[in-house]
């Protein structure tokens, strides 16, 4: 089964820049099979994001990551195998993607290099605050979230442009260890946390083939 190219448009900032999904500034790697985190994230426009990030299988020393977004009642759900932290997109290696109850569509690396080639510019599916800069130690802190009130560390990030971050970090929000970030308007918090995490989108796929190519 072959899927035209343009039949993805809507799919392309999960495709191309799959780091995007991933929290860009300041944090811990750390992934386990079965633990996930939920945020809620608000961008520069004030817009309101559910996101949960899942680290759900285990493939030779590989890791599969799931990551739910949820904007405006639109939910997509995508699959990435890594080979390290995924904020560094040459450690993607696959990519699957479904939306609805529509087949499972399986990208490999090689045909994720011909898609970015061929599109240079693609939007950040999210991203907030700076993502490098000069890091400054904060006194620790305690975060309530829910019925729960979390010890963390803290730092400040200041980018060389002048933005600013403040983030919380503790084990307890694995894989990344963030459990709050504030950066001007824009924010990330944890909603919840578990060891529970299933697979979704693996077994049976569908490969992605570019018009053109075999």
């Amino acid at each position: 089964m072959k899927l035209k190219f343009l039949a993805l448009v809507v799919l392309m900032p999960i495709v191309l820049s799959a780091s995007s999904y991933f929290p860009q500034f300041y944090h811990v790697y750390k992934p386990e099979v079965g633990r996930w985190s939920k945020y809620e994230m608000v961008d520069s426009g004030g817009q309101k994001a559910l996101l949960t990030i899942s680290v759900v299988a285990k493939e030779k020393e590989y890791f599969w990551i799931e990551v739910e977004s949820s904007v405006q009642g639109e939910t997509g759900l995508a699959a990435f195998l890594v080979s390290g932290d995924p904020t560094d997109d040459s450690n993607v290696l696959k990519v699957r993607l479904r939306s609805g109850d529509g087949p499972i569509i399986e990208i490999d690396k090689q045909t994720l290099d011909k898609l970015k080639a061929s599109q240079q510019s693609v939007s950040p599916a999210f991203g907030i605050g700076p993502t490098t800069g000069k890091l400054q130690g904060m006194p620790d802190d305690k975060v309530q979230i829910g019925a729960r009130t979390i010890p963390c560390s803290r730092v400040k990030l200041v980018s060389q442009d002048g933005r600013t971050a403040e983030v919380w970090l503790s084990d307890e929000a694995a894989p990344f260890g963030v459990v709050k970030l504030l950066s001007g308007v824009e924010s990330l918090t944890l909603l919840d946390s578990g060891k529970d995490a299933k697979p979704r989108l693996l077994g049976p796929a569908t490969p992605l083939v570019l018009e053109g190519t075999k």
